[in-house]
């Protein structure tokens, strides 16, 4: 339906405008939603890429299960 292409969209725009936010970055990935993470360890400056591997790391080593 149209409503749901607008939620779509609409959700789409506020994780686009969230992911300047490292910190919403890993909630994002925390979700199973990966994309910005991906994209800051490919692109980004060396520090923020540190920190994305290093919450990757803290995932796994906790054996990390999304809710």
């Amino acid at each position: 339906s149209s409503e749901d292409s607008q939620a779509a969209r609409d959700t789409t725009e506020l994780l686009e405008k969230l992911s300047c936010y490292d910190q919403k970055v890993i909630q994002m990935a925390k979700a199973n939603y990966f994309k910005h993470l991906l994209q800051r360890l490919s692109t980004g400056p060396d520090d923020v890429k540190m920190i994305m591997v290093k919450m990757l790391a803290e995932m796994e080593s906790t054996e990390y299960r999304p809710q």
